[in-house]
């Protein structure tokens, strides 16, 4: 068996489709070394370029190149479109992707052919030893060799929408394998082998794809039954409560003991034993109980020395964890819970 020089060699290639106002391009299934075909698609890009249009573009010149808004391009994977891609740039690529398992068998079978096989047709003629050839020692070029399936790309279809009096082209590029004959007189062409899916590989339906309108009195009417996941029920889903907070997101038990709840109250007045009783404005923090609906922090003449009074504050704990003071007049009071570690002391105030 001879080793042929062209196996595993890759080939690039590029194409382009003219249009004007609308455009769009349905990639086939199969094509040869000269043409595209999603079973020989290796790696795809996808770009769009605008050669004329007859409206004065705005333009954003805080990138550069400038940007501004040309159209919409739209991708369809199986029979389903992906989000809308807005045109910003007269040269846009819209799409690239690659079937990194394609280039592997690719290469794979170029190792199998280059070596291991020609490593079994030198075992044959050790056994045989120049004799006919062994009955439990198959011919060489009997042997199936390496074979290459891979995953093709879902993309199956292109569309373009510029203004009116426009002109644009589709430009595909992409990567496929060089088809050969090997040694044994067997043509290798690197195709996936991947069957198409009936139901989801053909793109778009073209009979239209939009929803039906119904009257609002019969909202329903005409259309399939719902039975949500029961003709399956291994697809059952309850949808609990998914958008409240994870309660994954707060802290392990083991965490429990650094941690305590403070509350945290912001331009509170408080006097300080100063060469006057000053009214001044500060953050005191109160260790309060998990799930505490009120604290009573007290300021005594003892702790200032200005107001002979002890006075106590009720400040209750909102559900949105603002804390409101009651029993305290002309004081401006603005406070939240805290979860948190290392705060300050119980009762510790700090000047603003």
């Amino acid at each position: 068996m001879t080793i042929n020089p062209a196996l595993g060699k890759l080939k690039y290639n590029f194409q382009t489709f003219n249009f004007r106002n609308e455009g769009t391009i349905k990639l086939p299934k199969s094509g040869n070394n000269n043409q595209f075909g999603r079973d020989n698609c290796y790696e795809l890009a996808i770009d769009i370029v605008i050669v004329s249009t007859t409206q004065e573009q705005y333009r954003n010149f805080k990138s550069s190149p400038s940007h501004g808004f040309f159209g919409y391009a739209a991708i369809v994977t199986q029979d389903c479109l992906l989000d809308p891609i807005p045109l910003r740039f007269a040269r846009q690529r819209i799409y690239q992707d690659k079937v990194v398992e394609a280039y592997q068998t690719w290469q794979d079978l170029a190792v199998y052919l280059a070596n291991t096989k020609k490593w079994f047709e030198l075992l044959e003629s050790v056994i045989t030893q120049g004799e006919a050839a062994s009955p439990t020692v198959k011919n060489i070029c009997e042997i199936e060799a390496y074979s290459a399936r891979w995953t093709e790309l879902s993309i199956r279809e292109v569309y373009v929408e510029l203004p009116k009096e426009s002109e644009f082209r589709i430009e595909l590029s992409w990567v496929s394998p060089e088809s050969f004959t090997d040694g044994c007189g067997k043509t290798q062409d690197g195709k996936s082998k991947q069957p198409d899916d009936p139901k989801k590989d053909a793109g778009l339906p073209k009979s239209g794809i939009q929803p039906k309108i119904n009257p609002s009195a019969n909202p329903f009417g005409g259309n399939p039954p719902s039975n949500g996941s029961i003709n399956d029920p291994r697809f059952g889903n309850a949808i609990g409560d998914i958008d409240s907070v994870n309660p994954e997101n707060g802290l392990s038990a083991d965490d429990d003991a650094n941690f305590g709840y403070f509350a945290r109250i912001e331009t509170l007045g408080k006097y300080e034993n100063f060469e006057s009783c000053n009214l001044v404005e500060g953050l005191t923090y109160y260790l309060v109980a998990s799930g505490s609906t009120s604290i009573n922090p007290i300021q005594t003449a003892d702790e200032f020395g200005c107001d002979q009074t002890t006075k106590t504050w009720d400040i209750f704990v909102q559900p949105t964890n603002d804390l409101v003071v009651t029993n305290v007049s002309a004081i401006s009071v603005n406070g939240t819970i805290i979860r948190a570690a290392n705060l300050p002391t119980d009762g510790y105030f700090r000047r603003v």
